[in-house]
């Protein structure tokens, strides 16, 4: 009896360690299925970003589809939006997200030492890369301006003056406008948005700007929790939002987003987890509203939130099933491209390809149209990913610097 007794209380004993061992367990395997859905995130967010910038290159605009079938032009008209507006308009919310979800993860109050200690990085992996990439920017600006004059007098000159009607200083922050002015719901202008001269580098302008506000940040989402989400996400809709260049309303709700998921110990897959099917159902939906419906605007601001949220639940979905497939993993090769990919493909690459598919390609129906103006985005990819392995294997300090690897 004694016997039985003390057996039944060792085995009760391992069931109650096994039972206290298993949400830690549980915990961390959550972690590595966010943490390779991450990784598997990045290329295809920053093909995304390519495939934005692909919308004005001159293979499916109006003039090249001069001519067409009305059937074709607008047939090409609503593959070219889909494929350069809707489908890649989660790469840089969920960039914000990815971003806000690491700099606040295992940190739940942000103490001066760790504070300073993430800005000296980011230092690093931000604001270094950013002054570089824009330098290459204008430099290569200046040899395009020389190769159309005949002396470097005149190069100098035009140079100076792109540079002064640019803002001067300006382009290192927000001498390009890349929004459109618009009017909020209660009639006031709101400005659009801008970028530098490197112009995807907008996105890590503002994440600077957060870095530095990131303790203000913090301590607004412990007071307030919840209820500082829901206010910049009235801000997001409403379009109410301060008229300084450097924090739009996206950058503040999607950063703030991902810190909330590491300030509260949640798991970003884990979240998203229970609203794969919905949102896999909800997207064609809103993909063809978008496509063939114009909302009015006291409701386009909530039907784009609606919008973003629901891609980035479904590409976080994607991403973690995928990412749990070995072979459905990209090379390191392709994945450890992104940030040249990112800065690089808007500096001459994306408009030097399509000026050169445009000398080269012969037929201009529809059909080839659109292949020429996929292959331009392939081609510039490919020429950002060959960068990157060149500079990584023969100028490895000029990568890390312009990578922002530490």
């Amino acid at each position: 009896m004694k016997e039985k007794e003390t057996a039944g209380c060792v085995v009760e004993t391992d069931r109650s360690e096994k039972s206290e061992r298993h949400p830690a367990q549980r915990s961390r395997r959550w972690q590595r299925v966010e943490s390779r859905a991450i990784d598997w995130l990045r290329f295809p967010l920053a093909v995304g970003v390519v495939l934005i910038h692909a919308y004005g290159v001159s293979a499916l605009t109006p003039a090249a589809m001069e001519g067409a079938h009305p059937l074709w032009v607008e047939c090409c008209k609503c593959f070219r939006s889909l494929l350069s507006q809707w489908l890649p308009a989660v790469a840089v919310p969920a960039f914000f997200l990815i971003s806000g979800r690491l700099f606040f993860k295992g940190v739940r109050h942000l103490s001066r030492e760790v504070y300073f200690t993430k800005l000296r990085r980011r230092f690093f992996s931000l604001a270094i890369p950013y002054f570089l990439w824009n330098v290459i920017a204008l430099v290569v600006q200046f040899l395009r301006l020389r190769w159309d004059v005949l002396t470097w007098d005149s190069a100098f000159e035009k140079f100076s003056f792109y540079v002064r009607q640019k803002g001067g200083w300006s382009v290192f922050w927000d001498s390009q406008s890349i929004g459109r002015d618009t009017h909020n719901w209660f009639g006031f202008p709101v400005e659009g948005l801008t970028a530098p001269v490197d112009v995807p580098l907008w996105f890590v302008r503002e994440l600077m700007v957060l870095a530095l506000l990131s303790p203000v940040i913090g301590w607004l989402l412990r007071r307030l929790r919840w209820r500082f989400l829901l206010l910049l996400m009235l801000c997001y809709v409403l379009s109410v939002w301060h008229p300084v260049h450097g924090l739009s309303t996206t950058a503040a709700l999607f950063f703030s987003l991902g810190a909330w998921v590491s300030m509260t110990d949640r798991n970003l897959v884990e979240l998203c987890r229970p609203h794969y099917r919905l949102s896999a159902v909800l997207l064609p939906v809103m993909l063809t509203v978008n496509q063939f419906f114009s909302m009015p605007a006291p409701i386009s601001g909530t039907w784009q939130l609606m919008f973003l949220l629901v891609e980035i639940v479904l590409a976080v979905n994607v991403a973690a099933s995928l990412s749990a497939r070995r072979r459905w993993c990209f090379p390191a090769v392709l994945s450890g491209s992104v940030f040249v990919i990112y800065a690089a493909h808007t500096v001459e690459i994306l408009r030097a390809c399509d000026e050169w598919l445009k000398r080269c390609w012969v037929v201009d129906t529809p059909g080839w149209l659109t292949l020429r103006y996929l292959l331009v985005v392939v081609i510039a990819i490919a020429l950002c990913v060959l960068l990157n392995e060149m500079l990584r294997r023969f100028c490895p300090f000029l990568h890390r610097l312009l990578s922002g690897k530490r």
